[in-house]
C-alpha cells in the first residue's frame, strides 16, 4: 500500500503540469539541471577519486581499538560518535568526503586520520597531501 501512495504523488505531479506557473517552475529546474550537468559529474568524479585514495589509506583505521588512537586524549571523533565518517567502503568514503566539505575542514575526521602517524614522518606528510589535495580539488575544481 505504501508504494501504490508513491504512484499517488505521480499522479499528482502530472495533475501539478496543467498549472501554467507550476509547467514554468519546472521548465527552469530542468535547465538548471542539464546546464549544471558537468559540475555534478565533475564534482562526483573528484569525491569518488578521493574516497578510492581515502580507503586505500585509512580503511579499517578509524576504529576505536586502534593502538595509535588509543594514547590521544583530544580527539573529539569518538566521543562525538563520528565513527559512522570513515573509509571502510567507497559510499562511506564520498559520504565522509562531503561530510567535511559542508562542515569544517579542520574538523574530527580531519584530527583522527592526522593522529594515527607520528609527526614528520612519510604517512603523516601522505595524510596532509591528501587532505591539502582535496582541499584544492574538491571546490575550487569542480565549482
Amino acid at each position: 500500500i505504501r508504494y501504490l501512495n508513491l504512484l499517488r504523488l505521480i499522479r499528482l505531479l502530472k495533475a501539478l503540469n496543467n498549472i501554467p506557473e507550476y509547467e514554468r517552475i519546472m521548465q527552469i529546474i530542468m535547465r538548471m539541471i542539464t546546464t549544471c550537468g558537468d559540475v555534478l559529474v565533475m564534482n562526483f568524479l573528484v569525491v569518488y577519486m578521493w574516497a578510492a585514495w581515502g580507503q586505500q589509506l585509512y580503511g579499517g583505521l578509524l576504529v576505536k581499538d586502534n593502538p595509535a588512537l588509543k594514547e590521544q586524549d583530544d580527539l573529539d571523533y569518538f566521543d562525538s560518535h563520528f565513527q559512522v565518517y570513515n573509509f571502510n567502503d567507497m559510499v562511506l568514503g564520498m559520504v565522509t568526503l562531503f561530510f567535511v566539505t559542508i562542515t569544517q575542514w579542520n574538523n574530527q575526521v580531519t584530527c583522527v586520520c592526522m593522529a594515527l602517524h607520528e609527526h614528520f614522518t612519510f604517512s603523516w606528510f601522505v595524510t596532509c597531501a591528501y587532505w591539502i589535495s582535496y582541499y584544492i580539488a574538491s571546490p575550487l575544481i569542480a565549482f
